[in-house]
């Protein structure tokens, strides 16, 4: 089940970010690179966001990846990842991931060459998928 775990992180470009300060939730909808074992995940934010404060408060986070534009919703798979939060402080790295990060999705070009943009890597620690309205698989990494 990991294998199919790791392959619908590959497989798909976009999540939701859910992040939390105060108790309060927050969810940001984002494009994400994942690493070829797909145990870490690549981001980008801009410091001023909910988001970005939410994380340097509290840099425990959760990923939600789906497949849900399938034609059969009954067999949609959603898979939570859960994990720590943290900027990519290595300038070189953060070049590199950025221009990865712009290969995936032309379309954050504008924010990825921001000068203030923060790449963020969320190194996942839990994933659950839910297969279908009634399967569910947990693997844990250390």
């Amino acid at each position: 089940m990991r294998e199919q775990m790791f392959e619908l992180i590959r497989r798909q470009r976009s999540c939701v970010l859910a992040t939390t300060l105060d108790k309060r939730p927050h969810c940001s909808l984002m494009g994400y690179l994942a690493d070829p074992e797909a145990g870490r995940i690549h981001l980008v934010t801009l410091p001023g966001t909910r988001k970005y404060r939410n994380i340097q408060a509290n840099p425990h986070c959760s990923l939600l990846i789906d497949d849900r534009g399938g034609a059969d919703r009954g067999r949609t798979r959603a898979l939570t990842g859960e994990g720590r939060c943290t900027t990519v402080s290595d300038g070189e790295r953060a070049a590199i991931l950025a221009r990865r990060l712009e290969a995936a999705h032309p379309h954050l070009a504008g924010l990825l060459h921001h000068p203030d943009r923060v790449i963020l890597e969320v190194a996942v620690r839990r994933l659950i998928l839910l297969d279908g309205p009634e399967d569910a698989y947990v693997e844990t990494f250390s």
